[in-house]
C-alpha cells in the first residue's frame, strides 16, 4: 500500500521505517525541513537501536522516502498515519493543535478515498473532532456529493513501543488495536497490518473512544505500578526490608508480573506522565474525579526529589562542592530527557553553588539545550574524578561494569547516591558511603 507518514519522531520515523520493511511504500512528511534534509543524509534525529539500519534499509530498497510537502504526500496516499506530538498543556490536557493542523492538510488533499489514522495519544473525542474538521475542508473545496463513498475514514491506531526499543516493539507489536465503526476503514488497516495478523498478534476492534482511551489507561497503569514499589521502597527503608527482594516475591505473581517494579527515583520521558495527565483531565471534563491517578503523580514526584533529599542529608553543605552525575536520559537505550528526574535534581544542584559534572552516553546534546550552564564529562570516570559525590539518575549498562572500588579509587569524597539499584547487588568498598533506594 502507499503510506503517507506525518511527524517523524519516535512513531512516525519507527514507524514508517517498518511499514517499509514490509513491503509498502512509506513517505515520511515532517515540517522541520533540516530534520528532513538529515534523514535524506541517513542522519537520524533520536537515538534508537537498529533504526539507522533499518531506515537505511527502506531507501537501498526504494520504499522509504521523506519530504515536508505534505500535500502532495497525502494525495498520493491510500492510509495517512498522524504521528505528530501532542505535548503537555499547562493545565494537564494534551495539546492536539498538530493534530487537527493534519486533519486540515488532509482534507484540503485527498483526491481519493483515504483513510486517516491517529497513531498519536489523543484525547477522547480527537477522532470526531478530526472528522468535523475534514468535512469542513472538503465542503470549502466544494468537492461534489458523487464523491466516492466514503470517501474517507478516521481511525484511532494507538501504538504501544517504549524508547530505548522502539525497534523491536514495532516490530513486535503486543496487540493491533483499531479504533474505528467503518467496514472499509478496518478492512484497510487489515491490509496494512496484514502481516502482523499473518504472525498472530492480537487484533483489537473496539470503538474509536475506547481506542483513544487505550493508551492512556495502559501509561497511566503503568505509573501506577511504579509509584506503588516506590512507596514499598521507601517503607523498607524504614523497617530494614530489602525491595529487590519484594519486587522479585510480587512479579512471581502471574496476576502482577514483574515488569515496572525496579524502585528507583520515579518515571519520566514523554508518554507516561503525559497520559497519566490526559486521563486525569479527561476525566475531569466529563465530571469523573480520579482518585487513585493523583495520587501517583504525587508520589512519583515526591520519588523523584529523594536523590537529591539524600544528598541534603549526607552534605548538607552543597556550594563550592563537586557533584558527579551518572545519566541523564529518564531510562537507557535513549537520548529522550524530557521530564527526566535528573534534570531536576541537577537544577537544584546548580541553585545550590555545586559544581555539577554529567556523563550520558547519548543525551547530553538533549540536556545541554534545556541546561546549557552544566558541565560534561566525555566518560563516566572523568566525571567522577575529584568529585565529593557521585549521584546515578540512569541504569545505563556501562556503570555496573566499572565498579565502586575503581570509582572510588579517582574520587575525593566518597558518598554515592545510587537512585536506579546500579550497585544493589555489587561489591562495596568499605570506604564508600553508598545509599540506595529501598535497601
Amino acid at each position: 500500500m502507499k503510506i503517507a507518514i506525518i511527524g517523524t519522531g519516535y512513531v512516525g520515523l519507527v514507524s514508517g521505517a517498518d511499514f517499509a520493511s514490509r513491503g509498502h511504500e512509506v513517505i515520511c512528511v515532517d515540517i522541520h525541513e533540516a530534520r528532513i534534509e538529515g534523514l535524506k543524509k541517513g542522519v537520524m534525529p533520536i537515538s534508537e537501536v537498529g533504526l539507522p539500519e533499518l531506515v537505511a534499509a527502506g531507501v537501498r530498497a526504494g520504499r522509504l522516502e521523506f519530504s515536508t510537502d505534505s500535500l502532495s504526500a497525502i494525495a498520493e496516499a491510500e492510509i495517512v498515519f498522524c504521528c505528530v506530538g501532542t505535548p503537555l498543556g499547562e493545565d494537564g490536557r494534551a495539546d492536539c493543535a498538530m493534530i487537527y493542523e493534519v486533519a486540515r492538510t488532509f482534507g484540503r488533499a485527498i483526491t481519493k478515498p483515504t483513510v486517516l489514522v491517529n497513531k498519536s495519544t489523543v484525547p477522547v473525542g480527537t477522532a470526531v473532532k478530526c472528522e468535523e474538521i475534514i468535512n469542513n475542508e472538503l465542503k470549502n473545496r466544494k468537492i461534489p456529493d458523487s464523491r466516492p463513498d466514503p470517501f474517507f475514514s478516521v481511525v484511532s491506531n494507538p501504538e504501544f513501543l517504549s524508547q530505548g526499543t522502539a525497534v523491536r516493539d514495532t516490530a513486535n507489536p503486543s496487540r493491533l488495536i483499531i479504533g474505528s465503526d467503518d467496514a472499509w476503514a478496518i478492512g484497510q488497516m487489515e491490509s496494512v497490518n496484514a502481516s502482523f495478523i499473518a504472525a498472530g498478534v492480537p487484533k483489537v476492534i473496539m470503538s474509536r473512544a475506547s481506542a483513544e482511551l487505550a493508551k492512556c489507561a495502559a501509561n497511566a497503569f503503568l505509573a501506577t505500578k511504579i509509584s506503588f514499589i516506590n512507596e514499598i521502597a521507601n517503607l523498607c527503608e524504614k523497617v530494614g526490608a530489602n525491595v529487590d527482594d519484594i519486587a522479585a516475591s510480587m512479579g512471581l505473581d502471574k496476576r502482577i508480573g514483574p515488569a515496572f517494579l525496579n524502585a528507583g527515583i520515579g518515571y519520566g520521558g514523554g508518554c507516561i506522565p503525559k497520559d497519566t495527565a490526559a486521563l486525569i483531565a479527561t476525566g475531569q471534563d466529563v465530571g469523573y474525579e480520579f482518585k487513585i491517578l493523583p495520587a501517583v503523580q504525587a508520589v512519583n514526584e515526591a520519588q523523584r526529589q529523594i536523590l537529591y533529599t539524600k544528598l541534603v542529608e549526607f552534605m548538607p553543605e552543597r556550594a563550592g562542592k563537586r557533584i558527579a552525575v551518572w545519566g541523564l536520559a529518564f531510562k537507557p537505550g535513549t537520548d529522550d530527557v524530557r521530564s527526566a528526574p535528573s534534570l531536576q535534581i541537577v537544577e537544584k544542584l546548580l541553585a545550590d553553588g555545586a559544581e555539577v559534572i554529567a556523563y550520558d552516553p547519548t543525551a547530553q546534546k538533549n540536556a545541554a539545550t534545556l541546561l546549557p550552564q552544566l558541565e560534561f564529562a566525555d566518560s563516566p570516570v572523568a566525571a567522577v574524578k575529584e568529585a565529593d559525590a557521585l549521584l546515578i539518575c540512569t541504569e545505563w549498562p556501562e556503570f555496573a561494569k566499572l565498579g565502586l572500588a575503581g570509582i572510588a579509587e579517582v574520587m575525593r569524597g566518597k558518598l554515592v547516591l545510587d537512585g536506579r539499584g546500579v550497585y544493589r547487588n555489587g561489591k562495596r568498598p568499605d570506604d564508600v558511603k553508598y545509599w540506595t533506594v529501598g535497601c
